[in-house]
């Protein structure tokens, strides 16, 4: 595997240019769905607007109950969503091991709460739904036991093993040169250090490259007799490298016990890396929606503000448009005061616009979502409990997926 900073940032160049298509493809849905996220391939002004694009909310808000379906049914922080067991039932009967097992995962709940796990995880669903493809970062935090954070999907890279699990995964930050400092000191680069003084806010890419190690040290337990690993992070089976893309020069050396990275897919196509979403099934029928209702504020303009035809004696005469506003015209024989007209009405195909609205719709499962938000009073428990059983069969290769990748 790679072991220099050259060979880091060649992998990391390589697999960002054959995802090219894939960069450009996502930026599009980005600008009809979330334009908080339109910087894969373009780097936007920060404050600026970036909702050009959108003349109808209905992806927008698609998504966003999309996300929140997700959370709240899968890791709702007011439910135990997940308890510890073992494979041995019999073991797991036992009143001692039941009770550590219950302990170490309320151990766990307890320490999730305390982290910002919530806020880190809903954005990886709200990007499995533009996007198809998150990715969060765990780490020990400095003030809570965990710490998640999550990254612009444009500038992380994943790579695959022959198994098709995702074992390496190639980050490009964009650092300034204060932080390059203040986080690697004199391991930064000469050109670094001397503009720390001069331009502290210039910045440079940094890569973090994480990938599985080749060749894990082992040193002989006597005592034990046990094969274990060499002490300290740079013989860890994960390697974690910190690059200056520029100089390639190699910032920090450490490692993990474990993938650091979860890069969860809604979908994946045999022949490809990254994920598809639902966004990207519904993408036509947002823009078709969005240039229909494009074209219904230009007529609706054009109703409460109608081109007029004037005769040309009125020429240098001034049009008085306002509620109420008298225009004088040369009346014809047997002619008095009448209304200007204004059509009050134009022919809108709106029943072909909803279609297109509950197609994104379905996309994105908000009939399923908001089921019990909007269910009949009337229903029973078991009624509403086989409904949702139904509708959430459905989501059941996308959600398997996410058990084993999330």
């Amino acid at each position: 595997m790679q072991n220099s900073g050259e060979d880091i940032v060649r992998r990391f160049e390589k697999l960002d240019a054959d995802r090219g298509t894939y960069k450009a493809h996502i930026q599009e849905i980005a600008e009809y769905m979330i334009p908080v996220k339109a910087t894969v391939t373009t780097q936007g002004t920060l404050g600026a607007k970036r909702s050009s694009r959108i003349f109808d909310g209905t992806a927008t808000k698609a998504l966003r109950i999309f996300a929140n379906g997700l959370y709240g049914h899968m890791t709702s922080p007011g439910a135990p969503w997940f308890e510890l067991t073992t494979n041995d039932k019999a073991l797991a009967r036992m009143p001692a091991v039941k009770a550590w097992l219950r302990d170490t995962s309320q151990r766990m709940r307890d320490a999730l709460s305390a982290s910002n796990f919530g806020m880190g995880i809903h954005e990886v669903y709200t990007d499995l739904g533009w996007c198809g493809t998150g990715n969060i970062f765990v780490t020990e935090g400095t003030r809570r036991p965990l710490n998640f954070v999550t990254f612009n999907i444009g500038r992380v890279c994943l790579d695959e093993n022959a198994e098709g699990v995702v074992d390496a995964v190639y980050r490009l930050e964009p650092y300034t040169v204060r932080q390059i400092v203040q986080t690697w000191g004199k391991k930064a680069s000469k050109k670094i250090q001397d503009a720390a003084t001069k331009s502290p806010d210039e910045k440079h890419d940094v890569i973090h490259a994480v990938f599985p190690r080749q060749d894990v040290e082992l040193f002989y337990d006597k005592q034990s007799k046990l094969r274990r690993l060499k002490w300290g992070r740079e013989n860890m089976p994960i390697a974690s490298l910190y690059i200056e893309r520029e100089s390639k020069n190699v910032l920090e050396v450490g490692g993990y016990l474990e993938m650091p990275y979860m890069t969860p897919r809604w979908l994946r196509d045999s022949e490809e890396i990254n994920g598809r979403g639902p966004g990207m099934d519904a993408l036509a029928d947002i823009k078709m929606l969005n240039e229909m209702s494009k074209t219904d504020i230009k007529a609706m303009q054009k109703i409460a503000d109608p081109p007029l035809l004037v005769p040309d004696e009125m020429r240098l005469s001034p049009m008085r448009l306002t509620p109420g506003g008298l225009n004088y015209y040369k009346p014809g024989p047997g002619e008095g005061p009448r209304p200007l007209y204004v059509p009050d009405r134009i022919q809108v195909n709106l029943e072909y616009e909803n279609q297109r609205r509950q197609a994104i719709n379905d996309c994105f499962f908000v009939d399923l979502f908001t089921l019990l938000a909007s269910r009949d009073k009337n229903m029973t428990a078991t009624e509403v409990l086989e409904l949702a059983e139904e509708k959430l069969a459905l989501l059941g290769p996308a959600l398997g997926r996410l058990q084993v990748e999330l």
